[in-house]
């Protein structure tokens, strides 16, 4: 429960207005406020996205309230290049703004979760499949 895991589908055609589309689609279902891609871009100022493998992670603090941190899945359906690199999808973290030791200790390992779908296929491919309707474990089938 300290996690939620969602996907969606994009269809815009540059990094910024995919990662704005979807924070837009997770506000409009009420898992970030319509706040997070301003804070995002002003923390994107100070530090860089990590992209690798065809992934981009935009990372910023979600002042929703929930006590959970927000995976979010944008799978890019068409052509999306950034700093040189076509991008498959963004793997969008909404980390909370107050973390007691459980969550610090989630987010530490979503973090190394979200590296090992960069290095492995099958968890990419499965990322890249994830159904909203079923649960998380979905993410470890075939491994």
């Amino acid at each position: 429960g300290m996690i939620k895991v969602v996907r969606y589908d994009l269809n815009e055609d540059s990094y910024y207005k995919s990662v704005k589309e979807l924070a837009e689609l997770l506000s409009k279902d009420n898992e970030l406020t319509l706040d997070f891609y301003q804070r995002w871009t002003e923390r994107k100022k100070k530090s860089n996205n990590v992209i690798s493998n065809g992934i981009a992670i935009p990372h910023a603090v979600d002042n929703s309230g929930r006590e959970r941190i927000l995976l979010s899945f944008g799978i890019i359906k068409k052509r999306v290049v950034y700093k040189k690199t076509k991008l498959r999808f963004i793997a969008l973290l909404g980390i909370p703004e107050n973390l007691d030791s459980s969550l610090v200790k989630a987010t530490s390992e979503l973090y190394d979760f979200v590296s090992m779908i960069v290095r492995n296929q099958v968890l990419l491919e499965n990322a890249e499949k994830y159904n909203n309707e079923r649960s998380f474990i979905q993410m470890l089938e075939g491994i």
